[in-house]
């Protein structure tokens, strides 16, 4: 009964979540429209001539929640396309742009953490974790520059694609430039986590009772660094999100990100309103799926919720 009310009030907390991103994106955007930009020919369109009053902002925010629920955003300002066929063509490239940068992150951050807190007091740790507080503090758009001119030009070594998605040569650069940030967040939380570990007594009783020193890394410390590192997810999906939209435009690659950039600029507010809605959806299904997650590995949490 309590796990059952812990997940009724974690999806009860996403709707405010969402009304709220999408009222207020609504609102910027017929404030857009209002200094003289025409949405869309669509008759169903509620963005021409937005100036009524505040209660026919919240009416025609109402009206398109109820057809933006049916997937139906209407069309763009800029060629008259629909915006769902527009999204869904979008769709792929960034999917699988994110997961393979989620996977990097993961599959490389999480073993990193761990070497880095066995091997906390080492020079190679050490320079190591200096390189990836440097990496960290790095623009993706001047690491993507750097790695283009490096690997793929003419005046470097030639050895990748300039720019595309065409084939996995074209997904290496774009998805080292999406993930080394988030890669570096990660490693550094999880190596703090597993050097609390390492210390707390129940470690120290393993090794004293003479387990084999990988076992007590991997057998006990390292559920203990897993917790931060899954509580992050929740915030890693949206940085990947958000850093698309350069790496996308860098690499010419024809995702949500581009896609979005290219709706901002151009002032194509039903474009911009779809894909604010799939980054609002993402990651109150995300955060979601991590509270759950962190509730079934933890369950105080769900007692301490009630």
């Amino acid at each position: 009964m309590v796990r059952r009310r812990y997940v009724l009030k974690r999806l009860l907390w996403m709707v405010p979540t969402f009304v709220g991103v999408t009222a207020l994106t609504f609102g910027l955007a017929r404030l857009g429209a209002s200094q003289g930009v025409t949405w869309s020919e669509d008759p169903r369109a509620v963005w021409v001539a937005p100036t009524e009053p505040v209660a026919g902002m919240w009416s025609a925010y109402a009206s398109w929640l109820a057809r933006s629920v049916q997937l139906d955003f209407g069309r763009s300002s800029v060629d008259a396309r629909p915006v769902r066929e527009k999204f869904f063509q979008a769709l792929p490239a960034t999917a699988l742009l994110g997961v393979l940068a989620l996977l990097l992150v993961y599959g490389l951050g999480v073993p990193l953490g761990v070497w880095g807190a066995v091997k906390a007091h080492t020079w190679a740790a050490r320079v190591v974790f200096g390189s990836l507080l440097a990496l960290y503090a790095m623009p993706s758009f001047w690491c993507a520059v750097l790695l283009l001119w490096v690997f793929a030009s003419s005046h470097g070594l030639g050895l990748l694609p300039l720019q595309g998605w065409d084939t996995p040569a074209h997904w290496v650069l774009p998805v080292i430039c999406l993930s080394y940030a988030s890669l570096a967040r990660l490693s550094r939380h999880v190596r703090g986590a597993m050097r609390d570990a390492l210390v707390q007594p129940y470690v120290r009783a393993a090794v004293a009772r003479g387990v084999p020193w990988r076992h007590v890394v991997y057998r006990h410390a390292l559920k203990h660094a897993l917790v931060p590192a899954l509580v992050l997810l929740g915030a890693i999906v949206p940085q990947l999100l958000g850093g698309s939209v350069i790496i996308e435009r860098v690499f010419g690659i024809s995702g949500i990100g581009s896609l979005a950039l290219d709706a901002v600029l151009g002032r194509d507010y039903p474009v911009v309103m779809a894909v604010t809605t799939f980054g609002a959806l993402l990651t109150s299904l995300v955060v979601l799926a991590v509270d759950l997650a962190h509730a079934f590995v933890d369950p105080r949490l769900v007692l301490d919720d009630a």
